[in-house]
């Protein structure tokens, strides 16, 4: 029950922290005219995990720091990049079953994080 009320607490929290920076966040007129540029995703594709170590981490349209989006990310929220391209990273974000974010980040303002499998005991 603990770690029910937890999640929901930090739900609520990222909520808030979104709505908080969304209003603080810089104007900029060239977003509404953007294409963002993919990177086809297979079942082949490798993906590594990133944590954002930065406050706000804005998607780009495309691996150009001219092409900002209002989209961004929070720090510590995990992201998956499936492609590399100049100081940018392809990011791929599921946040539900029928939405996803996808964009471009700069690879600087990331770190990525390994996972380590669970042991598996013989007994």
């Amino acid at each position: 029950m603990k770690i029910v009320s937890f999640i929901v607490v930090s739900l609520i929290l990222t909520s808030c922290l979104q709505n908080q920076r969304k209003e603080n966040a810089k104007p900029d007129s060239q977003t509404d005219s953007l294409t963002i540029e993919t990177v086809e995703i297979t079942d082949s594709t490798h993906c590594d995990n990133y944590l954002v170590e930065i406050d706000t981490a804005y998607l780009y349209a495309r691996p150009d720091s001219n092409a900002i989006l209002d989209t961004y990310l929070m720090k510590d929220q995990m992201i998956l990049i499936c492609h590399k391209k100049g100081g940018f990273g392809y990011a791929v974000q599921f946040t539900d079953s029928t939405h996803e974010v996808r964009g471009w980040l700069e690879l600087r303002h990331l770190k990525q994080i390994f996972f380590t499998p669970p042991k598996i005991s013989k007994e």
